[in-house]
């Protein structure tokens, strides 16, 4: 029976990504939420699905459903959809792109005051893609310098930026 509602949530969240014309590899989170008033006999069977088909989930979707209210990154709502599965199981499932957070004074700062390179350096950050500066980070120790303005500015994950 799990191995069925596994299925179906693959099901439900794939045709949400069709309707918004996401392809696989598209760097998308997926959050769940349980409907309120639920039987908790329901909402137990949601959570021991989604905590024992994760690798499932994984292979299937490139990610594994997150409850909502665990997230810690910024996103923006891509489409979201209230579901019901065959089993009666019922919760509130979010697709949503991933984006960097920046603390704006820090990066200010870190541009030493300077409002036009900061506002070029920003314009940088938000033109890259989240995934390969996620990746960039993490090969280089979580401090990247990157040069705008054909200034080099250093920045740190979790000081001017957080994904």
């Amino acid at each position: 029976m799990d191995a069925c509602i596994a299925r179906e949530i693959v099901n439900r969240i794939q045709k949400l990504r069709k309707q918004i014309s996401l392809k696989f590899d598209d760097d998308v989170r997926i959050y769940y939420q349980i409907i309120p008033g639920q039987s908790k006999k329901l909402s137990d069977d949601l959570m021991r699905v989604l905590s024992v088909f994760k690798t499932y989930f994984d292979e299937n979707l490139g990610t594994i459903p997150e409850v909502e209210s665990e997230k810690s990154t910024s996103k923006v709502l891509l489409t979201q959809d209230s579901v019901t599965l065959s089993s009666g199981i019922s919760f509130e499932l979010k697709l949503c792109k991933p984006v960097v957070k920046i603390d704006s004074e820090l990066l200010l700062q870190t541009c030493n005051h300077d409002f036009d390179l900061y506002t070029s350096f920003k314009a940088l950050i938000l033109s890259r893609d989240y995934s390969n500066l996620r990746s960039d980070f993490q090969k280089s120790n979580n401090i990247l310098t990157l040069e705008c303005d054909g200034q080099k500015i250093n920045v740190q994950i979790g000081v001017e930026l957080q994904f």
